[in-house]
């Protein structure tokens, strides 16, 4: 897999993530709910206390991204991408 293939999986996986709040258990308690708003990955809806935990689960998807685009070891580096955007995984 070419090295411009990688670090295109990489950018486009660390863009989807970010440390930001989001409502847990929706709805929220403003829209008459019992749903509370948690600090964490608001994409993959994990709750982060710290920027290094943060950090943590960025490496763990960006690796994760990676390894299943390098899957195929006869796929090309270019037709892996295009499979990892196709499978709805790069925004």
């Amino acid at each position: 897999m070419l090295s411009e293939t990688i670090i295109a999986i990489i950018r486009a996986e660390r863009g989807r993530h970010n440390f930001d709040t989001y409502v847990d258990d929706p709805p929220s308690i403003a829209q008459g709910g019992r749903g509370v708003v948690v600090a964490g990955c608001s994409i993959c809806k994990v709750r982060l206390s710290t920027v290094s935990q943060f950090v943590d689960h960025l490496t763990k998807a960006v690796v994760l991204a990676v390894h299943e685009a390098a899957r195929e070891p006869e796929e090309t580096a270019e037709a892996a991408l295009c499979n990892w955007i196709s499978r709805g995984v790069v925004n």
